[in-house]
């Protein structure tokens, strides 16, 4: 007895399927920059006392320095005043006011539906 098993559409699946993880990708990278800004105006509200952390807003210099940055597939939120880190993990004389580290904590779950939908939407 003998059988065989003859397989067609090979090639048009592999192209579908590249196509859909290039689109995923491209999903990936518009979510991180959406969601990246997202978090860069949230640390700003923190900053401006809008949120649960101290106010650390004087002259408006520390909030105005808080900056993204995105490449590939990665977003940065920082700032590069000096005292921004003595703001954030505090000193003898300042408590800490964990602006940064309070808003990635905080903003996760909006950040992954933020992704979530660029994905879905590039798809």
């Amino acid at each position: 007895m003998t059988f065989s098993i003859d397989v067609r559409g090979i090639p048009e699946v592999q192209r579908a399927l590249k196509e859909k993880n290039v689109a995923a990708l491209k999903g990936v990278s518009r979510g991180v920059s959406k969601a990246t800004l997202f978090v860069e105006g949230e640390v700003k509200l923190s900053i401006a006392g809008r949120k649960a952390e101290t106010r650390s807003f004087d002259t408006g210099r520390f909030m105005n320095s808080v900056h993204s940055s995105i490449s590939d597939l990665q977003g940065e939120v920082s700032s590069n005043v000096e005292y921004a880190e003595f703001l954030e993990y505090g000193t003898s004389r300042i408590s800490p006011r964990r602006h940064f580290r309070n808003t990635k904590e905080r903003s996760a779950d909006e950040v992954r539906k933020i992704i979530a939908v660029a994905v879905r939407e590039a798809l």
